[in-house]
């Protein structure tokens, strides 16, 4: 992954961090798009201009994620992939879940 760019969205929330820290341990740089305000600044502070945050991007707007990917290539001049992590989960398993509650999410 090495000088990869990866933007992740969900960025700011459980499943995001993990993603983006992974990505950024094995040399990629993250952009971290996340339609809350507030991120998680000091898990990421040890990476330096490695790391692009984004809060405040509304992914359900067209304008929203185009927003978002040019300011990526902006700030990185390319783009090599797109992690998807955002949206809300239940923790369950699939022998205990509720197979109704799927499409709530």
């Amino acid at each position: 992954m090495h000088d990869r760019v990866i933007v992740v969205t969900g960025g700011f929330g459980a499943l995001g961090t993990v993603l983006a820290r992974a990505a950024l341990a094995r040399g990629a740089r993250v952009a971290l798009l996340d339609r809350t305000r507030s991120w998680p600044v000091a898990d990421f502070d040890a990476y330096g201009d490695k790391v692009l945050a984004l809060p405040g991007t509304d992914l359900a707007s067209p304008e929203g994620a185009e927003r978002a990917i040019t300011a990526t290539l902006n700030r990185f001049g390319k783009l090599h992939a797109v992690v998807n992590a955002a949206g809300g989960f239940r923790w369950h398993t699939t022998a205990e879940g509720d197979p109704a509650e799927w499409s709530t999410l």
